[in-house]
């Protein structure tokens, strides 16, 4: 997530992610099973990012990877 990159996770227990979950703290914190961070940029800084998870071992939707924010929030866009 501190990459300034989307960041997509299906499975949080079997992605490359699973040695690496205290980096992570939402993911322990809310019981995220897979999730998807969106950084939400503006004038060259990220001010935030959007986070769609899932829990109980829900699969991410089937589109997750079209999944866009253009035109949604305004001022902010996924990439500087």
């Amino acid at each position: 997530m501190k990459t300034g990159k989307r960041m997509i996770i299906e499975d949080v227990n079997h992605d490359d992610i699973i040695f690496e979950k205290h980096k992570y703290p939402i993911i322990m914190s809310e019981s995220l099973t897979a999730m998807i961070a969106i950084p939400l940029w503006y004038e060259h800084y990220v001010y935030g990012v959007l986070l769609l998870g899932q829990r109980d071992n829900k699969p991410l939707p089937l589109q997750h990877n079209q999944i866009s924010i253009i035109n949604k929030f305004g001022i902010f866009k996924e990439e500087d």
